[in-house]
């Protein structure tokens, strides 16, 4: 069962903490060796689109995949943004929509599992925690011509 959970995470691209087998089984079951938590949550944001995946330990499936897309900006040729709050909004809505539309108990999930996307990054003002200016996306290419000139020199 767990081998499948594993195969789960990776095709879906759900990221789980590194804990080994036997702890994971120590954190769903109760002493008297009932099931206590069934449910892994897991949290992919891509590029494109955040996605909530939710596993059912107990009938070893997938029982629910939200996904919703979120919009690409383009400000100038070659440069890729996204709105920080707006993926977040996005997250949070399909996770509680596919908590809804599974009509599981929140009180029988062992934990969540986050995914982003590469290497793209957003500056967060540290006393308001809002973004300060939109997420730079991996794929932006607005720093290329630096970057080969850090390549010559070397």
């Amino acid at each position: 069962m767990l081998q499948k959970i594993f195969y789960y995470v990776k095709y879906y691209s759900i990221k789980l903490p590194k804990m080994n087998i036997n702890a994971i089984i120590f954190l769903i079951t109760k002493e008297n060796g009932e099931n206590m938590k069934r449910y892994i949550i897991g949290l992919d944001e891509g590029t494109t689109s955040a996605r909530t995946l939710i596993y059912d330990f107990q009938e070893d499936k997938i029982i629910n995949i939200t996904n919703e897309k979120f919009k690409q900006y383009f400000p100038q040729p070659a440069w890729v943004e996204h709105d920080a709050n707006e993926i977040w909004t996005v997250m949070q809505r399909t996770m509680n929509k596919a908590i809804k539309d599974s009509g599981i108990d929140t009180d029988e999930i062992i934990g969540l599992g986050i995914t982003n996307q590469r290497e793209s990054i957003v500056a967060w003002d540290r006393n308001t925690g809002e973004p300060i200016c939109p997420s730079i996306v991996w794929q932006c290419r607005r720093t290329a011509k630096y970057c080969d000139s850090i390549n010559k020199k070397m």
